[in-house]
């Protein structure tokens, strides 16, 4: 080999050296230079922030009512809300949270009215416990009516509780304001009720007035029958019950007016 093939061969050879070294030179020592970016520091992972999402109740399942803050629990708490409140919504108040109250325990709900000061609050819660009492258990509540000793509160419990037995069972209503009545003279509140009870058994109605002694008080039960015969348009046996059994002539002369009226 000639001198000068020796060196073409050294020299190929050095090149092809310095080309494997570029070619397995790792790839953390040589940065490309094209893609290449400084290093950024490194930031905390946060997680992404969402809105609360509302609770959803199950199908079909309803969330429970909650009572206003200011709604009374019991006797105590209506005691207090009617003194504090407006005197011009007591009424209200009285009437909106009494019954419910006295169906829970009628007997605390009877002393609470019966040791009202005010005596037309009183009046008020007297009758809504009457009633309310009267519906649920007719026989305690004419038991306490009985029981009461001032003779005016006792008449207007017993007044109450008859008309609330009136809209389920008018005769035993009527019986039992009978038992507290002076017959001897007019009663509205017991010809209301022999109204009632001639609109829902008018044969039983009018045997009981009948069976009443003569005087005004029997003769206006008739007068109101005369007028519940009239409205069922039955005019020519209303009028002959006017005629028959009325005793006074100006009750009797009214009743037959009505009648002819309702004809007309």
């Amino acid at each position: 080999m000639t001198r000068f093939e020796a060196f073409v061969c050294f020299a190929a050879a050095g090149v092809a050296a310095s080309v494997a070294a570029y070619t397995f030179t790792p790839a953390a020592a040589a940065p490309n230079l094209v893609d290449w970016s400084p290093p950024r520091a490194s930031l905390p992972v946060m997680a992404p922030v969402t809105a609360a999402e509302p609770q959803i109740d199950p199908p079909g399942i309803q969330p429970a009512p909650r009572a206003p803050a200011d709604e009374p629990t019991g006797f105590e708490a209506l005691e207090q809300t009617l003194a504090d409140c407006d005197p011009a919504l007591r009424d209200r108040l009285l009437t909106e949270r009494l019954p419910a109250l006295t169906l829970r325990d009628p007997a605390r709900a009877a002393r609470f009215a019966e040791l009202l000061a005010d005596a037309r609050l009183r009046e008020l819660a007297l009758l809504q416990v009457a009633m309310s009492w009267a519906r649920g258990d007719a026989d305690a509540a004419v038991h306490w009516a009985e029981s009461l000793a001032d003779p005016v509160m006792r008449d207007a419990a017993v007044t109450d509780i008859a008309l609330a037995l009136a809209e389920t069972n008018p005769a035993r209503a009527v019986a039992l304001r009978q038992r507290f009545a002076d017959t001897s003279m007019p009663d509205n509140t017991l010809v209301n009720l022999a109204h009632q009870w001639a609109e829902q058994d008018f044969e039983a109605a009018l045997a009981w007035a009948n069976a009443q002694p003569a005087g005004a008080l029997r003769d206006q039960v008739l007068q109101r029958l005369v007028f519940v015969q009239a409205a069922a348009g039955e005019f020519t046996a209303a009028a002959e019950l006017a005629r028959s059994l009325i005793a006074a002539p100006r009750i009797r002369a009214e009743a037959l007016a009505a009648v002819a009226q309702q004809e007309s």
